[in-house]
Formats: C-alpha cells, sequence, structure tokens
C-alpha cells in the first residue's frame, strides 16, 4: 500500500472513531436517540455514481450530514456532523482547519447542521452552529497546507475562527453527565496517540 492510502485509511479511522466519541455520548442520554444519515450509509449505486457527478444534487448529497439525533422527550430533530478538526495557533488566536471549502459547502446546503468538531487541545470537543457562522466574519485563510503530520493528505485547507461560535457539550445536551464526557474524552485521548 502507497503512503498515500496508508495515511487516507489511519485519516479514516481517526474519523470514525470520532463518530463513536459522538454516538457513545448520545447513545448515553435517555431522552436522545442517534440515526445514521450520511452519504456512507446509502445505496453502493448512489456513492459510485457520486464519484463522477459534480452536479449540485450531488454535491449536497455528498455533503449530507453524518448524524440525525432527535430528543425524544421533545421531539426535536437535529443534523450533526462530525469532524476532526485541525488547530493552528496564529496572533494569540485558534484556527480551525479543513479540507478546502468544506464548511462552505456544509454552510451552502446544510446550513441548519450543527457541527461536533473534535481536536486535540482541550476541551477535546465542542458545538458550532453553523445557523451562526457567516463565511466573510470566520473564514480566516483559505488554501493553506498544515504540515504533512497534521493534514490528511497533505491537501489544501481553509482555517475557520469559530471562537464566538463554540458551545460547550451540555448547552445543546443539558442532562448528559461529566462521567460520560470524561469517558468521551479518554475515546478522543486515545485516537490522538493512535496518530
Amino acid at each position: 500500500m502507497n503512503e498515500r492510502n496508508k495515511r487516507f485509511n489511519k485519516d479514516y479511522l481517526i474519523g470514525k472513531n470520532a463518530e463513536n466519541v459522538f454516538e457513545y455520548i448520545i447513545n448515553s442520554m435517555d431522552d436522545w436517540e442517534i440515526i445514521n444519515y450520511g452519504v456512507e450509509n446509502h445505496i453502493k449505486e448512489l456513492k459510485r455514481n457520486l464519484k463522477t457527478d459534480y452536479s449540485e444534487v450531488a454535491e449536497k448529497i455528498r455533503h449530507m450530514p453524518d448524524f440525525v439525533v432527535l430528543n425524544k422527550k421533545e421531539n426535536k430533530l437535529m443534523f450533526f456532523e462530525v469532524k476532526r478538526a485541525f488547530i493552528k495557533k496564529e496572533n494569540g488566536k485558534e484556527l480551525f482547519g479543513f479540507k478546502k471549502n468544506q464548511i462552505d459547502k456544509y454552510l451552502t446546503f446544510w446550513k441548519e447542521t450543527k457541527l461536533f468538531l473534535v481536536h486535540k487541545e482541550v476541551p477535546y470537543f465542542f458545538i458550532i452552529d453553523l445557523k451562526d457562522v457567516d463565511v466573510n466574519k470566520n473564514k480566516a485563510k483559505s488554501n493553506m497546507r498544515f504540515d504533512s503530520e497534521n493534514s490528511m493528505n497533505n491537501s489544501l485547507m481553509d482555517l475557520w475562527d469559530f471562537k464566538d461560535n463554540k458551545k460547550d457539550l451540555k448547552e445543546i445536551f443539558s442532562n448528559l453527565s461529566e462521567e460520560i464526557i470524561k469517558e468521551a474524552k479518554k475515546g478522543i485521548l486515545i485516537m490522538e496517540q493512535d496518530k
């Protein structure tokens, strides 16, 4: 297996681990239910056709949020996308790196989605409501390259400043216990050690 494929497989594993941490959090609360929603959960024929289709509909399908989360008590549905974020500290700011145009696509097609961001710095995860994000205000830089240790296949990245948009997990999930948060953080730390 070549180096690019090895890196892709490792990044995929880390991404799946982040999703597993999120599922663990949701499944730990009695009033909440999680449903797989992302494109990877749909029929193989659809995924195969998406490889060569770059229409707006295909782009929307390609960027479907990972999960639908249901609060059974309040009968409230939410979209969630789980992302591992790379952090770059610059001029006293904490900027979060994502593949080029990735967040823009969610803002275009799925603005009602909440991002569950996982990263290697305390507090290790938080939530961003995309409806509160302004491309002109929050997108700090484009076409950046992280060093190969921190990037997915050294691809072009966008840097985002979410300082004013970060929400603690308990702002969304008020009945989430500190014990579950502590266990979820252990999962993230293991994930980062495996890099």
